[in-house]
């Protein structure tokens, strides 16, 4: 069976099950989790397909840049997501869904070029390009509740939800007050989802993946009968009780190269294809056969080799010391003062310093240290030793580069999670690592998510350039990356 029937049928037997269950999903809070950066099976055609902004075929809109986007960076989005499905629509708009609920088109409806690459399509008016996961199990089989196994019971997350999809409230799939487990499990699996949790006795709620800050909790706290069967246990009061079908997850999903358990310190290599922001001042992009294996979609996120020690690393200091002043009593010179922050973004206090998870920090976004573009493209994030490989940002797209920042550390921070793999002398597990990455991912996308310009970078027609311009400073961001690479 092709994918694109594999597809088809998924789609079918969805809209048989559940004929509303999809275009009713409420999505909840959650941040997005940055796009895959390692290498990945590609995404194979599935075809071309209906949507509309009141009936959303795929319902997870992933955060690319519209206008540099490509087939590769929006299914490493969804990879990095945990989606079996991405599709792009009007030249660049991406989304990501666990099924495809919606019909078929003519190829011929998808036609639009991609604003990233123009040799490849994006969609239509309204018409999806949909690329599938090969790496889940095969799209008809479709789960019941009796595919998924019980977790126990579970928090919310600490910001947001532990699943992004509800079943219930607006819409209004279910019937809270005729919940029980069974029909909540049937109503997640029957649109793909491989976790699904009921809670405070007539909620129900589907997901890819679970929320930051999801643990579990103690028996005693899900303790709300199901109000379809008092006989049933229904979660509690900010508490589930929740499910996997292992079935319906990708057999190989977004994370680090398998490190040698052998050996106490390992480098991981992380190659990119094309730059993800379009306020870059480089951007290529590049075409995935049907067999071949993608490497990261963006050299913002990552693209030097770094160590994944599990003992200890250096931990630098991101704070800039300014030379010592001049042995001279003229009072016309004297030192560049130091920036009153070395690096723009904010790092949450809960990881900074030696809190961040494996000891990596967040990478610094200062000043473009090319002169020439910094009237252009003020701000670098410094994310590799060799500076002309990083990337650049337009005038108020500091939050960008502040974001990507975090990414950055989110995919060194999976590479140190991925070092304690099968290592007994890793100071903590894998699960633990993991689970701490995407927590503090989650806090920095917070903190940054509305950083202002504080004019550090802005041109002047002074001889002198401004502290954060010197060159001292970026002498001193050189050393800092040097202790990582």
């Amino acid at each position: 069976m092709s994918i694109k029937t594999l597809s088809s049928a998924f789609a079918l037997a969805a809209l048989l099950s559940s004929a509303t269950a999809h275009t009713t999903l409420q999505r909840r809070t959650q941040t997005p989790l940055p796009p895959c950066s390692y290498p990945f099976t590609s995404f194979l055609s599935s075809g071309c397909y209906v949507d509309s902004v009141s009936n959303r075929t795929l319902p997870f809109m992933a955060p690319i840049e519209f206008n540099n986007a490509t087939i590769e960076i929006c299914t490493a989005a969804c990879k990095g997501n945990g989606y079996r499905y991405a599709g792009l629509e009007y030249y660049g708009q991406c989304f990501c869904g666990s099924s495809v609920i919606g019909t078929a088109a003519p190829e011929t409806d998808c036609n639009f070029p991609c604003n990233g690459n123009p040799g490849e399509i994006c969609g239509g008016q309204d018409r999806l390009s949909i690329y599938q996961d090969p790496t889940f199990p095969e799209a008809d089989n479709i789960a019941v509740s009796t595919d998924y196994m019980s977790l126990g019971c579970y928090t919310e997350a600490s910001t947001g939800r532990a699943l992004a999809y509800s079943q219930i409230n607006e819409g209004a799939n279910l019937d809270g007050t005729n919940m029980t487990t069974q029909l909540c499990l049937n109503a997640c699996g029957a649109v793909g989802f491989p976790f699904a949790g009921t809670e405070f006795g007539g909620e129900c709620y589907c997901g890819v993946v679970l929320a930051n800050g999801t643990v579990p909790a103690p028996t005693s706290d899900c303790d709300k009968p199901c109000n379809g069967d008092s006989t049933q246990t229904c979660g509690g009061s900010l508490r589930l009780n929740l499910y996997v079908a292992t079935d319906l997850e990708s057999a190989e999903p977004c994370e680090a190269p398998a490190v040698s358990s052998s050996s106490a310190a390992a480098s991981t290599t992380i190659s990119s294809t094309s730059t993800v922001s379009s306020t870059s001042t480089v951007s290529s992009t590049s075409t995935v056969s049907s067999t071949s294996t993608v490497s990261s979609t963006s050299s913002v996120y990552s693209s030097s080799t770094l160590s994944t020690q599990t003992t200890s690393c250096p931990i630098p200091t991101n704070t800039y010391v300014p030379p010592s002043p001049p042995s001279t009593k003229t009072t016309t010179t004297g030192a560049t003062a130091a920036p009153t922050a070395s690096c723009l973004c904010a790092t949450p206090t809960a990881w900074a310093g030696k809190n961040a998870v494996g000891s990596y920090q967040l990478p610094c976004v200062g000043c473009n240290d090319n002169a020439s573009q910094r009237q252009s493209y003020p701000w670098k994030l410094f994310n590799d030793k060799t500076f002309s490989r990083c990337p650049s940002y337009g005038k108020g797209k500091q939050v960008n580069a502040c974001q990507d920042a975090c990414a950055t550390q989110y995919n060194w921070c999976l590479s140190y999670a991925n070092s304690c793999k099968n290592n007994r002398r890793a100071p903590e597990s894998f699960t633990s690592a993991n689970g701490k990455c995407r927590q503090q991912y989650a806090d920095c996308y917070k903190a940054n998510n509305n950083v202002k310009d504080d004019g550090r970078c802005t041109v002047t027609s002074s001889p002198k350039p401004a502290p954060a311009q010197s060159d001292q400073w970026f002498n001193w961001c050189s050393s800092w990356l040097n202790q990582w690479f």
